[in-house]
């Protein structure tokens, strides 16, 4: 080989590894263009979504977005976690929504947001110290006072009887923010602790700064009833019906109170307008069942007042009322069945004794029936009804003397309290039967 093919050789060698060098550059350099760093996505991403879908009320939508976002974020965003919570107490799933919130308050642990709707949860589970341990810290953390937290103290205090607490929390509830319910929530609690003044006051000034609010005007109406001041009753009842045609409460109010007044075609009407919203309903079939009793009519109010005892066979008063209405009819077998099952019930009410006392004693079960008028009597020795039909029993079995000191109780009991018309009216009956009786004629003289 000449020298000059050999340095054509190594000529040729040197440039053929320096193109392979510059072609091993070029492809490293495409494979360092071609990839791409990953795209930093935020964990809020999806917040605007999940707004709009909860806004809507298309839970289930959201719903799905929010374990989509979850699964993403590895349960780290909070408020995916909080609108879930919202969901789940909407769906009644307390326990769900409770793990939601304490997720809420892992990631944002001084968000009082968060802490009341953890206590809330708690609450609805019926654990209250829980409940009042949360929102004790949500004040705690609070930079200013909410109405919220002390409204859910206050509740959660009454709830445990603590009065003294629950009325001071829902007093600064109601002095903060003047909300609806907190008036209501410590008008209840006056009510509880009997001061009666104080609830109207409250309810009053509650009216005024509500006035659209029928429950409000429904609330005074029934504090008033309690009372007997079936006027004013009747005039907040009406004003409720004014604001709202369809709310069943006041209906039934001025219902009960036309009942009172033996208007029973305008209470039956006024009942049957409720029925259409309230089906099932066992005041209200009890009711109706004594409104067609008054008018006579037997056969109704056995099936209205049966009607109430089959959506609550536990309601005493549906079988008292039942006992009542069979003994007007005569069917005192049947009226022993009702007034037993009801004292089964309900053994501290003195005018069941009484009546399963006169059935005994239709039944001549006398003995039987003398130890339920004196069971009756114990239970309740002011009612001037028992005494009458204890005196009338007495009479029956020629026990004079003691029917006439019966009578002489029933009438110190007339003067000290007010009685009706009717009780009145039997009272001057047994009077004068019973001194005709014990008056002996004296005899002629015999010649």
């Amino acid at each position: 080989m000449s020298g000059d093919e050999e340095s054509d050789i190594l000529m040729n060698g040197r440039l053929g590894g320096a193109q392979s060098s510059l072609q091993s550059y070029a492809s490293k350099e495409t494979t360092t263009k071609q990839y791409k760093a990953p795209e930093f996505v935020p964990v809020e991403a999806n917040n605007w979504l999940i707004h709009a879908r909860y806004v809507r009320k298309e839970y289930d939508i959201c719903q799905l977005i929010i374990e989509e976002d979850l699964a993403r974020t590895k349960g780290c965003n909070e408020y995916a976690n909080y609108i879930l919570g919202l969901i789940y107490q909407h769906q009644g799933k307390v326990r769900e929504a409770l793990e939601c919130f304490q997720k809420c308050c892992f990631l944002n642990p001084r968000s009082t947001s968060n802490i009341r709707l953890l206590g809330r949860s708690w609450f609805l589970l019926g654990q209250r110290y829980q409940a009042i341990e949360a929102f004790t810290k949500a004040e705690k953390l609070a930079t200013s006072p909410e109405w919220s937290i002390f409204h859910n103290l206050g509740i959660c205090y009454a709830s445990l009887g603590r009065v003294g607490k629950a009325r001071e929390y829902l007093t600064k509830a109601v002095h903060l923010g003047r909300t609806q319910v907190s008036y209501e929530a410590l008008a209840s609690l006056y009510v509880t602790e009997n001061d009666i003044n104080s609830a109207l006051d409250l309810y009053q000034v509650a009216l005024e700064l509500f006035p659209s609010s029928w429950e409000i005007a429904t609330a005074l109406g029934q504090l008033y009833m309690q009372f007997g001041e079936t006027a004013k009753a009747f005039n907040y009842f009406g004003q409720a019906l004014a604001i709202n045609r369809t709310a069943t409460q006041p209906l039934l109010g001025i219902a009960s109170i036309c009942q009172e007044e033996n208007d029973f075609d305008v209470a039956l009407s006024k009942y049957k307008i409720a029925g259409q919203q309230l089906p099932e309903s066992v005041c209200l079939w009890n009711n109706m069942g004594l409104c067609f009793l008054g008018k006579g009519k037997h056969i109704a109010a056995i099936s209205c007042l049966k009607r109430a005892n089959y959506l609550d066979p536990m309601d005493w008063k549906s079988l008292y009322n039942l006992g009542l209405v069979h003994i007007h009819t005569k069917q005192y077998a049947s009226a022993f069945h009702f007034l037993s099952s009801a004292i089964k019930l309900e053994n501290r009410n003195a005018l069941s004794f009484m009546l399963l006392a006169i059935v005994l004693r239709r039944l001549s079960f006398i003995e039987n029936a003398t130890k339920c008028f004196e069971q009756a009597i114990k239970l309740d020795a002011d009612d001037p009804t028992i005494r009458i039909n204890y005196i009338s029993h007495l009479y029956s079995m020629n026990q004079k003397e003691a029917a006439l000191e019966q009578l002489n109780l029933v009438q110190r009991l007339i003067q000290s309290a007010d009685a009706n018309n009717k009780t009145k009216d039997a009272v001057k009956q047994l009077t004068t039967v019973l001194t005709k009786d014990l008056i002996t004629p004296v005899p002629e003289n015999v010649e």
